[in-house]
């Protein structure tokens, strides 16, 4: 039977007691989740497949550097994998206790669902590193902000076809030069947008700008 939560303060109050019999039970609620459940091993809750709180009084920042060596075996075994990034916070002066771990992965071939392909690579890999907190994302069919934040910023973890690699970064280089303009612009638009339908009260047109609503 589901453990009933009433509040946020029961969930951490659950979390800090770490009851045994909450391993793989799920909570429910009045917030109306349908799918809560509490993980004793790595203290978090989740709620469908998606994190809500880190729940550990001290959480500590994470560390897979030694596994680094199974998860380049790991791709270098899977042979739909033919490049892997590590990016984002981790191992940054940006990383906290709260963060978690972000890869990408370029796929060797075209996929129905890139989406199902990076969910396999992620359940394989959270149980290599032992850590639920690791995110996988589909180079292919990722926004070109992302893809470009990636190769810029991000380690290469894995290689095993440099040429589809090069021409990949290629293509996202190509794009995001053409399309940055236009987006940095957007981004503007947007932000005076939100500024004056929200701050000043201002909403419809405004000095020539289209505003939101």
């Amino acid at each position: 039977m589901p453990v009933r939560i009433n509040n946020l303060a029961e969930i951490l109050r659950v979390g800090q007691g770490k009851p045994a019999g909450l391993d793989s039970r799920p909570l429910t609620g009045p917030w109306g989740y349908v799918n809560l459940h509490y993980n004793r091993r790595s203290n978090i809750l989740w709620e469908g497949g998606r994190l809500l709180v880190r729940l550990a009084q001290k959480p500590m920042s994470i560390d897979i550097q030694p596994c680094l060596g199974a998860l380049v075996a790991y791709f270098s075994a899977n042979k739909d994998v033919a490049a892997a990034y590590l990016y984002g916070s981790y191992q940054t002066e940006m990383q906290t206790p709260l963060s978690d771990v972000d890869m990408a992965v370029l796929f060797s071939s075209k996929k129905k669902s890139y989406f199902e392909g990076a969910m396999r690579l992620e359940a394989d890999v959270t149980a290599i590193c032992d850590c639920d907190d690791i995110n996988i994302l589909a180079l292919n069919d990722a926004p070109v902000v992302m893809q470009f934040k990636v190769i810029s910023t991000g380690r290469l973890l894995y290689v095993r076809d440099s040429t589809a690699l090069s021409d990949f970064q290629e293509l996202v280089c190509k794009f995001y030069a053409d399309f940055m303009s236009d987006y940095l612009q957007f981004c503007r638009d947007y932000d005076y947008s939100v500024r004056e339908a929200y701050i000043h009260g201002r909403q419809g047109k405004a000095e020539g700008k289209n505003l939101l609503y």
